[in-house]
């Protein structure tokens, strides 16, 4: 038993020695461009806000496919624990062939920083592209999460990533090219907030689609053991 203590142990402190190597180069390394809304105020960030004339049009489709991405990855990050949630886990619906559930999840998530890690940067190189086209990468991976297939579902939760760090790297992009500089803070701002409602509504949902779809089948009707609701 104390094996699996030491090692979350060292990787709790891998993690936070990269949270501190990167909070580091943040301050040291990343140099620092004055531009328009560098000293934006409150008063001024009320001000823009109040013109969203002059920039929320440029920016709703963006706004509009973060949320939506948002509730994928929030949905998807916490579901899992519950549809996958049976030990051993068969690597398809019924198999008799398995893994345990600790080694799925590893590779569940290993997936999920691998599509978000390699997906920003091609996203950020490439061309200009509607960020609804990102989005049949989420919908392609929530249909393969959805169907109970160990063996495939890290794959759907690489396309949900993958397409999260693209709508991310892109609109950035998108808000430094196209949005007129002084209203740079407020656009990102508002398009945060308005991933983290579709984020908001994600998690909200994973309880009932959990009731709903139940847990992966087994070839002995194992049930596995759903932790208990929160609410």
């Amino acid at each position: 038993d104390a094996l699996p203590i030491l090692l979350q142990g060292i990787f709790y402190g891998i993690i936070c020695a990269g949270n501190l190597i990167g909070l580091l180069f943040y301050i040291f390394a990343i140099p620092n461009v004055p531009f328009e809304a560098s000293n934006d105020t409150v008063r001024k960030f009320w001000k823009d806000l109040n013109e969203w004339r002059e920039w929320l049009p440029i920016i709703w489709k963006h706004c509009l496919a973060m949320s939506l991405n948002m509730m994928c990855v929030s949905l998807f990050a916490s579901v899992v624990l519950f549809i996958y949630n049976v030990d051993p886990m068969p690597l398809w619906p019924k198999s008799e062939t398995t893994i345990p559930k600790n080694a799925f999840l590893g590779v569940y998530f290993s997936f999920s920083f691998l599509g978000d890690f390699t997906s920003r940067r091609i996203a950020y190189a490439g061309k200009e592209r509607n960020p609804f086209i990102y989005l049949i990468l989420s919908a392609v991976g929530v249909g393969v999460v959805l169907s109970k297939t160990a063996l495939v579902a890290p794959l759907g939760m690489f396309l949900i990533m993958f397409a999260n760090g693209s709508i991310y790297a892109q609109t950035t992009k998108y808000i430094d090219t196209h949005v007129p500089k002084r209203y740079n803070l407020i656009a990102l701002s508002v398009w945060l907030f308005i991933g983290d409602i579709g984020s908001y509504i994600g998690s909200q949902i994973t309880q009932p689609l959990q009731t709903a779809l139940g847990l992966v089948p087994t070839h002995d009707g194992n049930k596995g053991e759903i932790p208990p609701s929160n609410t």
